[in-house]
């Protein structure tokens, strides 16, 4: 093999003939770095260990073991940016027909090659095809990563007109605040659309307003309104703990329910049971705790890192909703992701010397901080 040009992808050529093999790539090399391979097999290894430095493909229909369009198809499936074509003898040309049908290749090569000059062409031009889909295929990618950034803004903006709407909004934003420092623990830097498909990243704008309106309805709903009885009866849940339910209720006062259905909510499951709800009290103060062994709701992650949907949308409405109570009953939460960066743990404390969260006074451009975070 000889690489005439540095950093040009491959031409992979695949025959079971040594001598067409050996003449194709004194021809070949002139140009483009040279792949070999004499069955279909081989042709796959090549393609499972360098498919990704590899342009164009070309291959012979008849050899032993296999035909040529049964690699142009897996090639077009698993490499789909490599230009594939197919060289074969005039006695055959039904096979090329149906290999252009079925989009396998986009040129056909006559065997035997009487003009070297035209086969260079045809490798040329296949090249310049490859590194055109290429270039258009990052390109793409980089606008819908954008987008997704765009999207990803978005959302946080809604977060942060819905806290500022709210009567003590400085609270809440310091809520939002925490809340999203945790959750930009999530982010992937490493999503891509090469990863996942376009509708994944960023579902447009239609789609991102309609969740933003129902994120607005769900944080605003009132989950224990109508709910009577003590906690137990109206959250479904046996809190762990002595005298639990009055310890709640004296700690929280008239956020005790609410703040119960929003945690076990959060947590993501419909079997209310399958949350653990635990209180302790200490010299420091009361401890709410909400877990779950196997965690629990990887929507959090979808939000911050792809499109927002009904789940993920209800589970950070869930979310914040949580932590605004929580900052104005005056205490501090904290919460956990598990290594598959699902929910795992919720932690809810409230000083018994009353001194609860202090609001800190937020720096003018926390908010572009956020966002950066994000980005």
């Amino acid at each position: 093999m000889n690489s005439q040009v540095e950093g040009s992808p491959y031409v992979l050529f695949v025959d079971d003939e040594e001598m067409t093999r050996k003449t194709f790539e004194r021809i070949a090399s002139q140009e483009f770095p040279v792949l070999l391979a004499g069955n279909v097999a081989e042709a796959k290894d090549v393609l499972q260990r360098q498919g990704d430095q590899i342009g164009v493909l070309l291959t012979d229909q008849r050899m032993p073991g296999g035909l040529g369009v049964e690699l142009l198809e897996y090639a077009r499936d698993e490499h789909p940016t490599i230009v594939r074509m197919l060289t074969t003898a005039y006695s055959e040309l039904e096979d090329v027909i149906a290999a252009v049908n079925r989009g396998e290749i986009i040129r056909y090569i006559e065997k035997p090659w009487s003009n070297i000059d035209a086969l260079l062409i045809d490798l040329r031009v296949a090249m310049r095809f490859h590194l055109l889909e290429s270039s258009n295929q990052e390109l793409m990618s980089e606008k819908m990563s954008a987008k997704a950034r765009g999207a990803r803004i978005e959302r946080i903006q809604v977060l942060a007109a819905l806290a500022a709407a709210r009567s003590d909004s400085r609270t809440a934003l310091s809520a939002l605040e925490a809340l999203l420092r945790k959750l930009s623990e999530l982010r992937n830097p490493l999503t891509s659309a090469e990863d996942i498909s376009v509708s994944e990243m960023y579902s447009g704008p239609e789609d991102e307003a309609n969740q933003a309106i129902a994120f607005a309805k769900r944080i605003s709903i009132d989950l224990s309104e109508g709910k009577t009885g003590d906690l137990e009866s109206m959250t479904g849940v046996a809190i762990k703990g002595d005298s639990s339910t009055d310890q709640i209720s004296g700690a929280f006062g008239e956020f005790a329910g609410e703040l119960i259905l929003r945690g076990i909510s959060v947590m993501g499951s419909a079997d209310p049971s399958a949350t653990e709800v635990s209180i302790a009290l200490s010299e420091k103060g009361t401890e709410l705790k909400f877990s779950r062994s196997n965690g629990c709701r990887n929507s959090f992650s979808r939000w911050v890192n792809l499109g927002s949907d009904h789940d993920s949308t209800e589970a950070m409405a869930d979310l914040l909703r949580l932590y605004l109570l929580v900052y104005e009953a005056g205490a501090d939460i904290d919460i956990d992701f598990n290594e598959e960066k699902a929910l795992s743990q919720i932690l809810i404390s409230l000083s018994s010397q009353g001194e609860g969260t202090i609001t800190k006074a937020q720096e003018s451009d926390w908010l572009e901080d956020i966002f950066i975070l994000f980005s």
